[in-house]
C-alpha cells in the first residue's frame, strides 16, 4: 500500500486548533491508533465533526463494541479481535479460509471452501439441516455472488459465507459442512 500524502499528528488528538491548521476537514480519512480507547473514539468523534467522513477507530475494550455505532463510530479495529479471528481459523475445522469474531465475539463470520464431500454440497439448501443460529449468507462461484434461496445448490469448489452465533459455531463444526 502506498500512502503518498499521509500526514501523521504528534500532540494532543482533543487539540482542534491543531486539527484546523492541518486542514482536517479535507483529508480523506483519520485512523486513531493510541494505546488508549478513549482517547481514540475521542479524536474519532471530534474528527467527524470537524467534516472527516472516514474514520478509523481502534478499540481494545470489548465492552465498548454496542456503544460505538450509537455515537456514530463504525470502521472499527481491534487488536485482540483480530488475534482471536486469527486462532478461531486455525482451529476450525473444514478448509476455512477466514473466520472474523464480531460484536463482542458474540457471532462470527465463515468464509469457506465447500468441499466434494460436504453435507452442503448434496442438494438444495432447504434440505440442507444447519445447526440453529446459522446462516449462509452467499454463495461466491468464480466471479459470481449469489445470494441463496431455498433452490440455491452449492457446488464443490464454491466459497460460503456463514454467519453463526457464538452458540452455533460448535455444532456448525461438527455437521460436515
Amino acid at each position: 500500500m502506498q500512502m503518498g500524502k499521509t500526514v501523521v499528528f504528534h500532540g494532543d488528538g482533543g487539540d482542534q486548533k491543531l486539527f484546523m491548521e492541518e486542514n482536517i476537514s479535507q483529508m480523506d480519512a483519520v485512523v486513531t491508533v493510541t494505546n488508549d480507547d478513549e482517547t481514540n473514539i475521542l479524536v474519532s468523534l471530534l474528527a467527524k465533526n470537524m467534516g472527516v467522513d472516514n474514520t478509523i477507530t481502534r478499540i481494545s475494550k470489548a465492552s465498548y463494541y454496542p456503544l460505538l455505532s450509537t455515537i456514530g463510530i463504525e470502521k472499527v479495529v481491534s487488536p485482540r479481535i483480530s488475534a482471536v479471528s486469527s486462532i478461531l481459523q486455525d482451529i476450525r475445522q473444514g478448509n476455512v479460509i477466514s473466520d472474523i469474531s464480531i460484536y463482542g465475539e458474540q457471532g462470527e463470520f465463515i468464509e469457506a471452501v465447500a468441499l466434494a464431500s460436504s453435507t452442503i454440497t448434496k442438494g438444495p439448501i432447504k434440505d440442507i439441516s444447519f445447526p440453529k443460529g446459522t446462516l449462509l449468507v452467499c454463495i461466491i462461484r468464480q466471479d459470481e455472488i449469489i445470494i441463496p434461496t431455498g433452490e440455491s445448490r452449492v457446488e464443490a469448489g464454491d466459497r460460503i459465507i456463514l454467519f453463526a452465533i457464538l452458540a452455533a459455531v460448535k455444532k456448525l463444526e461438527k455437521c460436515s459442512l
